[in-house]
C-alpha cells in the first residue's frame, strides 16, 4: 500500500510513461489469446529496462481512467490498453528480497484448486477479497460461531480493502472436498457481512 501511495504521489514526475496496447477488445469471455503476446513483450521490456539502470513497475490502477487516456492519446476504439509503466532511472541498485514471503503451502496448490501440502500433512486453502479494513475483518472472524480450532485465518491489507486467506488441515483419512466446502462456506458468510 505504501508503494502504491508513493507511486500515485510521484507518477507525474516520471520522465516517461509507457502504455503497452494490443489490437482488439477484451470481450470478457475468458478465452486466452488476446493478451498472450503483449504480456511477454511487456515483461521483456521491464527486464531490458533493468539491465540499463532504469526501473519501472507494472500498474493497472490507471485503467479506471482508460477512456480518458484513450481520448487524450487518440487511441482508436479497437485498441486495448494493457497497463502502464512509469519509467525512470532507479535511485539505487541495491535490491533485497522482500521481508514478507509466503510459504509455498500457503499460496501454491497441489493436484486441485485449494489443495496443498504442509509439513503437518494435507490441507486446503482458499481466499477472498473483502471491501473492509483488516481490523473489521478480524472482528468479523472473532464473531464466528467457533470455527475449527486448527483453522488459520490470514488477513492482509490490499488496495480497496482486505484479502482473507483461510487455511484448514485435512485429516489423513478425511475428505478434502468436504473441508474445502466448509472453508468456502465460511468465506462466503464473511463476505456477506461486507456486501454493500
Amino acid at each position: 500500500m505504501a508503494g502504491a501511495r508513493h507511486l500515485g504521489e510521484n507518477i507525474a514526475r516520471t520522465p516517461a510513461l509507457v502504455i503497452p496496447t494490443i489490437l482488439g477488445r477484451h470481450d470478457g469471455s475468458g478465452r486466452p489469446g488476446l493478451f498472450d503476446s503483449v504480456i511477454q513483450s511487456a515483461w521483456s521490456f521491464m527486464v531490458a529496462l533493468r539491465s540499463r539502470g532504469l526501473g519501472t513497475v507494472w500498474t493497472t490502477m490507471y485503467l479506471n481512467e482508460a477512456p480518458a487516456v484513450a481520448e487524450l492519446l487518440e487511441l482508436p476504439d479497437h485498441v486495448t490498453q494493457i497497463c502502464l509503466f512509469p519509467v525512470a532511472y532507479t535511485i539505487g541498485i541495491d535490491f533485497t528480497p522482500t521481508s514478507r514471503r509466503y510459504p509455498a503451502a500457503d499460496i501454491a496448490y497441489f493436484d486441485r484448486y485449494g489443495r496443498t501440502k504442509t509439513p503437518n500433512g494435507p490441507a486446503v486453502v482458499d481466499e477472498v477479497d473483502l471491501k473492509a479494513k483488516p481490523d473489521a475483518v478480524r472482528a468479523a472472524i472473532e464473531s464466528l460461531d467457533t470455527p475449527p480450532e486448527r483453522w488459520r485465518f490470514d488477513v492482509e491489507q490490499v488496495p480497496g480493502g482486505s484479502r482473507l486467506r483461510l487455511h484448514a488441515p485435512v485429516d489423513p483419512d478425511g475428505d478434502a472436498s468436504t473441508v474445502m466446502a466448509e472453508v468456502r462456506q465460511t468465506l462466503e458468510a464473511l463476505a456477506q457481512q461486507f456486501k454493500s
